[in-house]
This record gives structure tokens, sequence and C-alpha cells, in this order.
């Protein structure tokens, strides 16, 4: 899996999937005038965490999602706009979205992943390799039946990269929905043993659900995984590296 630095401005085409991954420590430090595009909400958010590296990575990572949105709407990053859905998904609110614009980010860690796609959903998660968070009793209250019996037929290597793989890709899938944590994670099944391919095999709807969802396993860096939900259809998937060499500074 490689993650290219784009050359130029960038655009969207309805059939362009853009996901980035940024490094938010080397973003903050590359371009200290990441905290004058966040709103003052944003900046009293960033104040509530106690830990200063914690602060700033958080500070990066609104900073960053400003930077790319700015770069695709060609707006002044400080000025978009947001709002959130029912279940509090966050989308651009209509007067800074003329493209119709849809994206979704997570972050742990320095690591932080961005996806975007033109009206279409999309979700993304990306979580740090923990192998003492990576146990059968978590697996046993969060997964569904199915998913802790492929769990159970694997080696234990094979078991850490497999429940990432599942935990990522449901959080993937509820974050493109947008219901998040109401929406119980063992509801639906998701594709997890290490070398198949990411999918959505059952949730509620049935087929046309999970017809109507593509999974995308990403590695964003060797101790992280990551996972891509969006609404299936003609696709051209890009991976981008934060920064890119041009506009960094919109």
């Amino acid at each position: 899996m490689v993650w290219r630095h784009p050359e130029g401005r960038l655009r969207l085409s309805a059939d362009d999937v853009h996901v980035w991954v940024a490094d938010l420590d080397l973003a903050r430090s590359r371009d200290p005038a990441l905290d004058s595009t966040l709103s003052p909400e944003e900046l009293l958010r960033g104040e509530r965490f106690r830990r200063p590296r914690d602060r700033a990575r958080f500070v990066a990572s609104r900073g960053v999602l400003r930077r790319l949105l700015a770069g695709y709407l060609a707006l002044p990053a400080h000025a978009l706009r947001f709002t959130s859905g029912p279940h509090g998904k966050p989308a651009l609110s209509e007067k800074s979205n003329a493209l119709d614009l849809r994206f979704n980010a997570s972050r742990r860690g320095e690591v932080a992943l961005y996806a975007f796609a033109l009206g279409r959903e999309v979700g993304v998660d990306v979580e740090r390799v923990d192998t003492g968070f990576a146990t059968r009793e978590v697996a046993e209250r969060f997964f569904s039946v199915s998913e802790v019996e492929t769990l159970r037929r694997l080696s234990d290597e094979e078991q850490i990269e497999a429940f990432f793989n599942c935990w990522t890709r449901k959080e993937a899938y509820l974050k493109a929905v947008g219901t998040g944590l109401s929406t119980e994670l063992d509801s639906f099944d998701v594709s997890l043993a290490p070398g198949a391919p990411a999918a959505l095999l059952r949730a509620a709807g049935g087929h046309a659900e999970t017809a109507r969802w593509t999974l995308h396993a990403l590695r964003p860096n060797p101790g992280s995984v990551g996972a891509l939900a969006f609404e299936s259809g003609p696709t051209e998937l890009s991976l981008w590296r934060f920064p890119p060499r041009a506009w960094l500074t919109i």
C-alpha cells in the first residue's frame, strides 16, 4: 500500500474517493499556523486536553482537516463552518459546501486519517495495534457470534491482526452510516481474517445494505490498522500523504 504526495491542486470527481494519512506531530511542526484556521469552539475543545501533546495533536488534526477541505473547496480554511447529523456525524454547513463534499476523520496518537468524496457518505477509522486491548474478552463483548468464531479458528498471532481488522471495519462502517455507537457492534458482520478482502457481510436491511457499502483495508503505518467504508459505485481510490507539495498555506 503506497501513500503518495500529490502534485498540484486536487479535484474530486463523482467517482473519486480520496483518503489522506497525516503525521500530526510533523504537520504541526511544518505548519505552526494551523491554530489560526480553527474556530473559537475548536480551540476551546483543544484546551480541555490536559497533556500538551494531546492538545497539540487535536489542534493539528482539526487544522489538517480544514486545510484539506479548503483545498478541495477553494475556500479559506478559517471560513469553513460545520454542522452535525442526528448522531453527531460532522458535516459541512450548506453555505460552505457548494460541491456536496462529504468527509470523515479518525485519529489515534500522532496518526490521523481523512476520507473525502462527492455526494456519497464515507467513514474511516484508525487504531494502534495494542495487544493488551485485542483480547478474547473484548471480542466476545463487542463482536458478533460469527466474528468471534472466526477469531477462535486463527492462530494467536493472526487473532491480533483479525481483531483490529474487525474493529476498524466496524467503526468505519458505523461512521459512514452516521449512526455511530447507537448501533450495536454485534448487530452486523464484517470480514476479519488476515488476507481476506474487507467486506460488510451481514447487516440490518439484508443484501440491499451489504451491497450499498464497500469496505477497504488501510495500513497508515507499521503500528496502525485502518479501514475505509463508502457508498458503493464506480470508484477511483487515491491514497495521499499530508502535507501535499502545493496549497499547504491555504
